[in-house]
């Protein structure tokens, strides 16, 4: 596995998978959080509001 780190524009890049970062209490992403949920349609949104996601340490999702 190979992991790279790179400066741009996250709905550019082509990958197999990106990690995305949500502090806990945020309830609307933004930044490349937001860029992805939004290329989504609302997936971490919907996390979010749902309660199944609160961007507590160590929690994750995979969407």
């Amino acid at each position: 596995m190979n992991i790279d780190v790179r400066q741009g524009f996250i709905q550019e890049i082509d990958a197999d998978a990106v990690v995305v970062n949500l502090f806990r209490g945020v309830t609307r992403p933004g930044g490349a959080t937001g860029a992805v949920d939004k290329a989504l349609g609302g997936a971490i949104t919907e996390l979010i509001t749902s309660g199944d996601f609160r961007g507590k340490l160590g929690e994750t999702a995979v969407l």
